[in-house]
């Protein structure tokens, strides 16, 4: 038997184990040929794949002229990561050869031990089979060694690196800064794993409360993405974990679980509480801030609560933004001492960003407020299937700016504290208001108008205008508002939040058609020619 030992230069490079993301689809492999007496040829690949942290060792057996016997057999080394102090399992599975036996099992890494050997034994194929040894369990894993392939067939490709392999890091409450990061040896803090994060990777945070550990310019700024949401820089938390960002106080401008300026890109937020636990405990003054040049940044299935001010703060200085708001849950944001000036989410200058999938409740004002009084206006904004209801003492939206879409959205009982001044949808200024879509909207029981609308060039069409306290007005009278339904539109069960057509509902097929901008309602079911007024249509 003969061994071919392969170098490998530039292995981080090759491999990316700690200086980047890997991305679906992406293969980066090592491919060896070795050939005895000119007649037996195996091909041996070493890859590693992302995102699905699994690592692989993938090899090819072709037609040869030879028997296979107990002889045949691939010898896999696994190396451990870390520590060696305690006894891991790795589990194991060969995939992809006909007929190969021993095809998965579990090897034991007992103490003091940093790499096993399993083999495997081969066959004789008729054609050209691939092979794929994987790692299930890759976070107690550096490498995978194919460090010899017996008859017919000799070959040897090692691979050893102690960093994560998937550019994944974690964060626990039972880590150490001192540890590696994977997800065996987490570290203990969100800072640490910020700081170890290159530009795609991910920090992934387990349960736990995590106090005055911040992200973001009031703790580590994370690296930006690498130019598109598919490569971006990533801070989740771990699936199935609630994770929470908490303030010990006092309140100060300087407290915001999340803060992105200065230039801040294609970063994703994903899964966590922003926020203490009570409004007693109003210690952030915005949970989260995007400002500055940042643009391209991602919050999503997040619950953003119990902030001083603002629930999110969206106050750029350039027109990229292109920011979006997906999933998240936002109540219960802004002191009463802040007045009418606080609301679950505000765009103080922001534009081509996308607002969807949200709910926004109890907040002190507005749900959502895109409001600008110095000329700088929130322009072609997507804002979409959310639902706005209870805030306290205002509209669920407020708002001025340019071609900003605004439909399937479901808006209820807003205002309550503070009768007349709530409302629905509220454009409460001339200035910079013009060409904004306004489409199938149910708008109902809000203490306030369902709708003013001020500037130009407006449209507001198909929307449900039900029981508010006064109906959708046009104060300049240069806007088209059309097709708007304000006769009982005999809802499923209001009262529980069931804004469902009923089968006898005169809003049926009341609306025109507008499904070039509204192709589908608020449950994603597809609208026809005909459609129904209001966020939902009809369903049998």
């Amino acid at each position: 038997m003969s061994n071919i030992d392969i170098a490998i230069p530039g292995r981080d490079k090759i491999y990316g184990l700690r200086k980047r993301q890997l991305q679906d689809k992406e293969r980066h492999y090592i491919k060896v040929s070795a050939q005895r007496f000119g007649l037996k040829m195996a091909t041996v690949e070493v890859l590693m794949r992302g995102p699905t942290s699994i690592v692989e060792a993938e090899f090819s057996l072709s037609t040869n002229s030879y028997v296979a016997d107990e002889n045949s057999s691939i010898a896999f080394t696994i190396v451990r990561v870390g520590d060696t102090t305690s006894i891991v399992d790795i589990d194991w599975l060969v995939s992809g050869i006909t007929g190969m036996s021993l095809t998965s099992g579990t090897t034991r890494f007992n103490v003091g031990i940093t790499s096993v050997v399993i083999n495997v034994t081969t066959i004789e194929v008729s054609s050209t089979e691939i092979g794929t040894l994987s790692i299930l369990n890759p976070q107690l894993v550096s490498g995978i060694a194919i460090n010899s392939v017996k008859d017919p067939f000799s070959a040897a490709v090692t691979i050893n690196d102690t960093a994560p392999v998937s550019g994944d890091f974690f964060v626990a409450k039972n880590g150490n800064d001192s540890n590696s990061g994977t997800e065996a040896l987490p570290f203990l803090t969100i800072g640490k794993g910020l700081s170890s994060l290159s530009s795609g990777e991910t920090l992934i945070i387990k349960a736990g409360v995590y106090t005055d550990d911040f992200i973001g310019q009031q703790g580590v700024m994370p690296p930006s993405g690498g130019g598109s949401f598919g490569a971006a820089t990533t801070i989740k938390a771990n699936p199935g974990d609630v994770v929470q960002l908490k303030s010990t106080g006092p309140e100060s401008a300087f407290n915001k679980a999340v803060h992105f300026g200065s230039n801040s890109s294609y970063i994703i937020v994903d899964g966590l509480i922003l926020g203490n636990d009570s409004s007693s405990e109003r210690y952030f003054s915005d949970c989260a801030k995007i400002d500055g040049t940042s643009h391209h940044i991602r919050i999503i299935n997040n619950e953003i609560r119990f902030s001083f001010n603002q629930g999110c703060l969206v106050a750029n200085t350039t027109d990229v933004g292109a920011h979006e708001f997906l999933s998240n849950d936002f109540h219960d944001n802004g002191s009463s001492a802040r007045g009418n000036q606080v609301h679950g989410l505000y765009f103080g200058h922001c534009t081509n960003s996308k607002v969807w999938n949200n709910d926004f409740h109890n907040n002190q004002a507005y749900g959502h407020q895109l409001w600008s009084s110095d000329g700088v206006t929130n322009n072609d904004n997507d804002i979409q299937y959310n639902r706005f209801w209870d805030q306290k003492i205002r509209a669920g939206m407020t708002m001025n700016g340019l071609r900003n879409l605004i439909a399937n959205n479901i808006i209820w009982n807003n205002g309550r504290l503070q009768s007349g001044n709530g409302g629905g949808i509220d454009m409460v200024t001339a200035t910079n208001s013009t060409g904004n879509k306004i489409f199938h909207n149910t708008v109902y029981s809000n203490f306030g108008p369902a709708m003013r609308i001020f500037g130009s060039n407006n449209l507001v069409k198909n929307n449900i205008d039900y029981l508010n306290v006064s109906g959708i007005t046009d104060s300049n009278n240069a806007n088209d508002l059309s097709n708007n339904h304000t006769a009982n539109p005999n809802f499923v069960d209001a009262a529980n939040g069931d804004f469902h057509l009923q089968s006898s509902s005169s809003a049926r097929n009341f609306g025109t058609n507008l499904l070039v901008d509204v192709p589908d309602d608020f449950d994603k079911i597809a609208r026809d020619t005909a459609p129904d007024a209001g966020a939902l249509e009809f369903v049998p």
